[in-house]
C-alpha cells in the first residue's frame, strides 16, 4: 500500500540543496528529478533481528514493532528518483556497480548475510559518481573506479553511518549492522582496496575470476 505525495517532503529536498562538485547529476537531470513522484509506503510487519556482540560476549534480539503500532509506521519511497538516477549512469559506471554487487554477494555476504545489501552498494556508487568527474569513468580505469566505490563504502563503515542518497537524516546501517559487524566488513573492504582488488580473482559469478586470470 502506498500514498502519492503531492509535493516533495522537506527531507527529500537534500538532493537539490546538498553541496556537490556539479558535474553529476547535471542541471538537466536535477530538473527531471524534481518532477519525480514520491510515495509514503506501508512497510508491513518488521521482523525480529538477532545478533551477537563479540566485544560484550552477549546475544541480542531486536523486537519488531508491536502489532498495534504497525499500522502507524510509514516510510518514504523515492524509487522513481533512484530509477532515473540509475538510468543516467554511463556504461562504465554501471560496470563498476555490477562488480561491487558481485563483491557483496560472494565476499561480504558470508560475513553478515543480507544485512549488507545491494542498496548499500548502490548508495556508495551514487555518492562516488557525484564526487569524481566523468573523465575517470573509462574502461581502462574500471578497476580504479571500483576501488573508489569501495573507499566510499569504507568511509561509511568507519563512521557507522550510511546516508541515503535522496532522503536526509536516514542511516541505512541502522537496524542492519552491529558495531562489531561494521568493523568486520570494514576490515575486509580495506584489504580489498590495499590488494588492488586481487579478490576479484575469487569471484565465480559469470566466471569473472577465470576471465580475469
Amino acid at each position: 500500500m502506498s500514498i502519492r505525495c503531492l509535493s516533495l517532503p522537506d527531507n527529500c529536498i537534500v538532493l537539490f540543496k546538498r553541496p556537490r562538485p556539479g558535474h553529476w547529476p547535471t542541471k538537466g537531470t536535477l530538473s527531471a528529478l524534481e518532477q519525480c513522484e514520491v510515495y509514503m509506503v506501508y512497510p508491513g510487519v518488521q521482523g525480529h533481528t538477532f545478533g551477537y556482540d563479540t566485544e560484550r560476549r552477549l546475544s541480542f534480539i531486536k523486537l519488531q514493532y508491536d502489532n498495534k503500532y504497525v499500522e502507524s509506521q510509514w516510510r518514504i519511497s523515492t524509487n522513481m528518483t533512484e530509477r532515473l538516477l540509475m538510468f543516467d549512469l554511463n556504461i562504465v559506471q554501471m560496470k563498476a556497480f555490477v562488480i561491487t554487487k558481485m563483491i557483496r554477494k560472494e565476499l561480504l555476504q558470508p560475513l553478515v548475510n543480507e544485512r549488507l545489501s545491494t542498496f548499500h552498494m548502490k548508495t556508495a556508487l551514487l555518492f562516488t559518481v557525484e564526487k569524481f568527474p566523468v573523465e575517470i569513468w573509462r574502461d581502462d580505469n574500471l578497476a580504479q573506479c571500483v576501488i573508489y566505490c569501495l573507499k566510499t563504502l569504507k568511509c561509511f563503515l568507519k563512521i557507522g553511518y550510511c546516508p541515503h542518497y535522496t532522503i536526509s537524516s536516514v542511516n541505512l546501517f541502522e537496524g542492519k549492522l552491529t558495531k562489531n559487524e561494521l568493523q568486520i566488513v570494514k576490515k575486509h573492504v580495506t584489504e580489498m582496496i590495499e590488494s588492488n582488488l586481487c579478490c576479484l580473482r575469487k569471484l565465480s559469478m559469470d566466471d569473472v575470476g577465470l576471465r580475469l586470470l
